[in-house]
This record gives structure tokens, sequence and C-alpha cells, in this order.
């Protein structure tokens, strides 16, 4: 099973920003995930380590391994993980999925920070905007809600392509949100 090739990442970094970047859809085929619980437990320990978990989940709704694991089985998000050549590098997925549009959430590990986390966005975004059904492309727009005051992630996904469009003030526990978007016409141009 594609699960059990899948090596679990032990070196400290990334050697270079030119690896294979792989996406892999997290879906269960004949009643298997595509990775385990325990891989899923292994991306928490690291966001944990790299001080990420808490700014992902600003609505606090994942506190711990088996609310990851829940919340990424979860059917409201399609989740995806991102490999460098073959070791994991990070997770994202779409949420709030509606019509023809979804919330996008990049979450990447700090051993391919400031290498190809650039890369690995856009190996998602492609990924997102080609998906079909019939034919007929799933999504054509992607959005980003971000805590204002996150303006390191803004300035990621302004560079991705995103539009800002403005901030929600005091709608996110009292703090901003910029609400950013990507058209997949947009992102084919590019």
């Amino acid at each position: 099973m594609l699960a059990q090739n899948i090596r679990h990442g032990t070196s400290d970094g990334l050697r270079s920003g030119n690896g294979v970047i792989s996406v892999l859809p997290y879906v269960e085929i004949e009643g298997q995930r595509t990775v385990s619980d325990e891989f899923v437990r292994e991306i928490w320990r690291n966001m944990l380590k790299d001080r990420s978990a808490h700014i992902v989940f600003q609505a606090k709704e994942v506190k711990s391994e088996e609310e990851m694991i829940r919340y990424l089985k979860d059917p409201m998000n399609m989740v995806v993980f991102v490999f460098v050549d073959s070791q994991p590098a990070g997770v994202a997925w779409m949420n709030g999925i509606r019509n023809n549009y979804g919330n996008g959430h990049f979450c990447f590990l700090s051993k391919s920070w400031g290498l190809c986390t650039e890369k690995m966005a856009k190996e998602v975004l492609d990924y997102w905007f080609s998906l079909a059904l019939n034919g007929k492309p799933i999504f054509e727009v992607i959005i980003g809600k971000i805590p204002d005051w996150n303006r390191k992630a803004i300035s990621f996904i302004k560079k991705l392509g995103f539009v800002e469009l403005g901030v929600i003030p005091k709608i996110e526990q009292g703090h901003g949100v910029s609400i950013n978007y990507l058209e997949r016409e947009t992102w084919a141009k590019r």
C-alpha cells in the first residue's frame, strides 16, 4: 500500500530547495488511509516543535494529536500532505467548500522554511486547481483568511498571486482577518 511506502522524515532539514515535491491526497482507499494515524501524529508533533500549531489553528479547534487526526479525517476537509524527496514537509487542506470555491490552508514544517515553501504551495495550488468533475474544474477560486497580525503569511500568499481584498476587524479573537483570493484563471496565466 502507498502509505507503507512513504518514509518518515528523520533529517533535521531538507538539503536544498531543488528537491522533488509531491502532493499526496489524504483519502481512504479500500478502508485504509493513504497515511497512517501515526504519520499524522508525527506531523502534529512537528507543528508543535515548530510552534506553528497555535498559529494555524487560531480558533483552537485542534489541541492534540487525536484532535488533529479527527480534524483531518473530517469529510469537510480536503487534505493533502506535501513531501520533498519523499520526506514529509507539510500539510494543506481546503474546507468551507461551496459551489466553485473553498478556503485554503497551508502548514509547512520548519525543515522546509525558506528552501522550497513557495514551490510546495504552488504544487498544492496546481493540484487543487487541476481537480475536475466531468471535465469541468471544481475550483474557480481559493480563498485565504488570515489573522491580520500574521503579515508574514499574508505576504507569502500575495507572492503566490492571491489578491488581498481587505481586513474585517475584530472577528478572530479580537483581531481582524485579512480576506484574500486567487482565481484559477489568474493562476493558469502565471
